[in-house]
């Protein structure tokens, strides 16, 4: 049986515009790599998304995204971080 490259391509991936005016190409790219190129729909917003994403799990390791330990420790933070905005008001 073939072995499968499990490895990806190092962080951080950044977003270039690569079309026209009319006709907008979003690609992603790491280390000068084309890794992706949007097509149709929300292409800036997509890829905009991708690559947070992406950079934001620069350290953890794929086997640890899989996990649905990880899954629930996100929704954890997020429900924290939401909590936070609405219930304690910013010192300026």
């Amino acid at each position: 049986m073939k072995e499968i490259d499990t490895r990806h391509n190092q962080e951080p991936w950044e977003i270039w515009d690569e079309g026209s005016k009319g006709d907008p190409r979003y690609v992603i790219i790491t280390e000068e790599k084309l890794i992706v190129q949007t097509v149709g729909g929300n292409d800036k917003a997509n890829a905009r998304r991708i690559c947070a994403a992406i950079n934001a799990c620069e350290h953890i390791p794929t086997e640890m995204l899989e996990n649905i330990v990880v899954t629930e420790f996100i929704d954890t933070c997020i429900a924290i971080e939401r909590w936070l905005r609405k219930n304690i008001k910013a010192v300026n």
